[in-house]
């Protein structure tokens, strides 16, 4: 993994998510020695609207820091902190 320079330990995992028939999901998680220091969403909400949400401060179990929204208007916020 990344020509064997991972000096971190840092592993990462892709799985589908969400909730079947409602919505569809990526989950991209990064873990350190079995704890999950990070969390990203990539999908589709309930209206087939794209958004993608991130956790921050390496807690991947905690709630998302940023969520983007790049289908809503720029004046509107296409980036908040939850």
């Amino acid at each position: 993994m990344n020509n064997a320079k991972n000096s971190k330990g840092i592993v990462p995992r892709a799985e589908p998510s969400g909730d079947a028939g409602s919505y569809q999901e990526i989950a991209v998680r990064a873990f350190r020695k079995g704890k999950t220091i990070a969390y990203i969403l990539v999908g589709l909400d309930r209206c087939g609207n794209l958004h993608v949400l991130v956790t921050a401060n390496g807690d991947g179990d905690g709630e998302h820091a940023v969520a983007v929204y790049p289908e809503k208007p720029k004046d509107r916020g296409n980036i908040s902190e939850v």
